[in-house]
């Protein structure tokens, strides 16, 4: 090697040191070089959680990781300051996918990632099913509302007749509970279940059938109410006097659960269920009322609201400016935190605690549902789902007290909308069934749930989420459909 060789080779190793070694020592104490926007950067990093849990993970497209077999997260560490495309797939699973942004020396973060079957499995459940509820404090039992069939069909049979049944999810056992021959030999018909808040109690509200002498085409129907024990098999209906088609706002007294709160004629009243005597009359002049944390809130005749406690001794006005109201229109009350809503028809009012006056809220809202962890709203009209915040939220993403998140808008008829965890929602219109998820960074990732049987047409189904085996229970043209677990 001749001197001039010796004297380059020599020289190139003392540049290469002096280039490597800066960034070896920046490596070492975790900066990294940012050679597209030429500067030394903290690198940063995403963090995922997933359910099921040994989800792969892309970045970009590219293959990284997966999640592990114990708790379902993972990191993905030294990513430089960037919009990254992130991708998280199972096999036989949908693909939860979004653009995530890492900012430097900060982890970006996705701990709610549930991954939803490609193809919803559906078992019949049961056949001839008129309807089904789910108690709200004890949700491994079912009751199902069976059509009784009568293989022969005599001229007197009546062909209206049915039968509610309890299904243990436990045990997989159906027993039956009442019958409609053991509430009334009339045609009757059941038009809702009212459950007690440890549902040991339903009142059962029926629509019986009145003959009259004049022949018209026009039906007349009365409303009544009976109330029976749900760990009495066979139950006993016991008619509940003075209760009638009158009756609004029925609910159960929540210090006291033999005794139930209702509206009639402006009057809001309580009846004890033992005694079943004359109804006590608690306040009047009242167009609705709703009762939270045991205290009653209510809006009266003058267009003011108030809230008292069961004492009815402290009484407080919440509104300064009073309500005009319209005398055709429904009325409803809804608590939730500090935010205090009044809905007149499909119009939302939210309640501005520093004026003390209703302000209009949204347009139109059919109805609306708490999240199980009682930190988000959840409102949908015929088109529109939104989520609202009720507290700050302090963890990815972060959110305010009062944000709201628009989810979608449909073309189709939204029919019914309710959560299935704190991060997820279910809903249907007409012939589909989706999930959507509630973090808004990006796109909104919503699900079609396809079905395994294409032979199925969805005729506006009435769906539930069951939180007490994970599974959905679909009822669709009188028969029940249970899935298998969505959630892990």
């Amino acid at each position: 090697m001749t001197q001039k060789n010796k004297k380059i080779l020599f020289f190139s190793i003392v540049l290469a040191f002096i280039i490597i070694t800066p960034i070896i020592v920046l490596y070492s104490i975790g900066l990294r070089i940012d050679f597209k926007n030429k500067r030394i950067v903290q690198p940063g990093l995403i963090f995922v959680k997933t359910s099921p849990k040994n989800a792969q993970i892309y970045i970009n497209e590219k293959n990284i990781k997966k999640t592990d077999f114990l708790f379902g997260s993972a990191e993905i560490n030294n990513l430089l300051p960037n919009r990254y495309k992130v991708k998280i797939a199972k096999e036989g699973f949908q693909v939860w996918e979004k653009n995530l942004e890492v900012k430097e020396g900060l982890a970006t973060e996705v701990k709610d990632i549930i991954l939803f079957p490609e193809i919803l499995s559906l078992n019949v459940f049961s056949k001839n099913i008129e309807n089904f509820f789910i108690p709200p404090s004890n949700k491994s039992k079912i009751i199902l509302q069976e059509k009784e069939i009568n293989e022969i069909k005599e001229k007197n049979t009546d062909l209206n007749n049915w039968t509610l049944k309890i299904f243990d999810l436990n045990t997989n056992i159906k027993t039956p509970f009442i019958s409609k021959e053991n509430i009334s030999k009339k045609d009757i018909e059941l038009t809702n279940l009212f459950f007690s808040p440890d549902s040991k109690k339903i009142l059962m509200e029926i629509k019986e059938k009145v003959l009259t002498k004049k022949t018209t085409d026009k039906e007349t129907f009365l409303t009544k109410y009976y109330i029976i024990e749900t760990e009495k098999t066979p139950a006993f209906a016991v008619l509940v006097n003075y209760l009638n088609q009158n009756t609004t706002n029925i609910v159960f007294n929540p210090n006291d659960y033999q005794k139930i709160l209702f509206l009639e004629d402006g009057k809001l009243k309580e009846i004890d269920l033992v005694k079943n005597l004359q109804p006590k009359i608690l306040l009047e002049n009242i167009i609705s009322f709703t009762i939270n944390n045991n205290n009653i809130y209510y809006l009266d005749s003058s267009g003011f609201t108030f809230k008292t406690d069961f004492s009815f001794s402290n009484t407080e006005k919440i509104n300064d400016s009073n309500i005009s109201l319209n005398k055709e229109a429904k009325y409803n009350i809804y608590v939730f935190n500090s935010f205090i809503f009044l809905k007149e028809n499909d119009v939302l009012y939210l309640l501005n605690n520093e004026k003390k006056d209703f302000e209009k809220y949204f347009e139109s809202v059919k109805n609306i549902i708490v999240s199980y962890d009682y930190k988000k709203l959840l409102l949908f009209n015929d088109s529109e789902i939104w989520i609202i915040y009720l507290e700050d939220k302090n963890d990815q993403p972060y959110k305010k007290k009062g944000d709201k998140v628009f989810i979608t808008r449909l073309s189709q008829k939204i029919e019914n909308a309710s959560w299935i965890s704190s991060s997820y929602i279910i809903f249907n219109s007409e012939n589909e069934i989706k999930i959507a998820e509630t973090d808004d960074r990006d796109k909104i990732n919503i699900f079609d749930i396809s079905k395994n049987d294409k032979d199925i047409k969805y005729n506006n189904p009435k769906v539930i989420f069951n939180n007490f085996d994970k599974k959905l229970y679909i009822l669709n043209e009188k028969t029940l459909y249970q899935s298998q677990k969505i959630i892990q």
